[in-house]
């Protein structure tokens, strides 16, 4: 649930409620907001959204990485020297 609020500045925010949250996880998640983020929720919220979208970035970058791997291997590999290549593929494999 969301609740939209005007502050007399005009400024819009937004109130969230979140439900269901495991204690234990809470409790950390809680710690960490008052440690690293002067408790100011919205900014750990915020932080942790970007830290995800990273991580997505991350993700998808070793895996581009992972098939430039692959295919400079195969770059790399001797050829065969005893396959007729044709048009259609090479034979005797």
């Amino acid at each position: 649930m969301a609740e939209e609020k005007k502050n007399k500045a005009g400024n819009i925010t937004i109130s969230v409620t979140s439900g269901d949250f495991p204690f234990h996880l809470w409790k950390e998640w809680e710690s960490d907001c008052k440690k690293n983020f002067n408790d100011i929720r919205w900014a750990k919220m915020w932080s942790d959204h970007q830290a995800a979208q990273r991580e997505k970035l991350w993700a998808s970058l070793i895996e581009d990485i992972e098939s430039i791997k692959l295919e400079l291997a195969e770059l790399k590999e001797e050829p065969k020297k005893d396959v007729v290549k044709t048009f259609g593929g090479n034979r005797n494999e």
